[in-house]
């Protein structure tokens, strides 16, 4: 792919890495929702607070990952209200990176995995350079204008 803005910021997938991470995922999903009894719509939040305010008899403000772990803390470790609140945090952070990185890559990637960043810096769905692990195993090149430093998780724009 030839790119002719210097200013123009990209990131390359290795495509295959990121539909198999995809995969990989929403089998996970799949075995939380089996594995805990999850026959609710986790997609809506309603539901996810009636479920939670039912099961562990606790009243939430929000079904937003952040509320849930604050919730989580509250609980002792090892109660099996605990494991059952992680297991839905965790579908929830796989669902929320298939959406938002997964997804993304794939549908605004080019036949080379090339992802063109927009303007600001961020990923054509104005959500910010994937710092999560298993994102970034997947990354093969960037343009010179961005660096990712070694072992971190964050992204400078240069």
């Amino acid at each position: 792919m030839f790119i002719s803005s210097k200013e123009q910021r990209w990131i390359t997938f290795a495509l295959p890495k990121i539909k198999e991470l995809k995969n990989s995922y929403e089998e996970t999903l799949q075995f939380i929702k089996n594995e805990y009894g999850l026959n609710f719509n986790l997609d809506y939040s309603e539901d996810i607070k009636k479920h939670v305010a039912d099961y562990l008899g606790i009243p939430i403000k929000s079904a937003q990952i952040n509320e849930l772990k604050r919730v989580r803390s509250e609980l002792l470790e090892g109660e099996d209200s605990h494991e059952h609140l992680t297991a839905i945090i965790e579908y929830l952070r796989l669902k929320w990176t298939i959406r938002n990185y997964c997804d993304c890559i794939l549908n605004h990637a080019d036949s080379s995995g090339t992802v063109i960043l927009r303007e600001d810096g961020k990923m054509p769905n104005r959500r910010p350079l994937p710092y999560l692990p298993d994102i970034l195993e997947c990354v093969k090149a960037h343009s010179g204008n961005i660096h990712l430093k070694r072992g971190e998780t964050r992204w400078d724009l240069l």
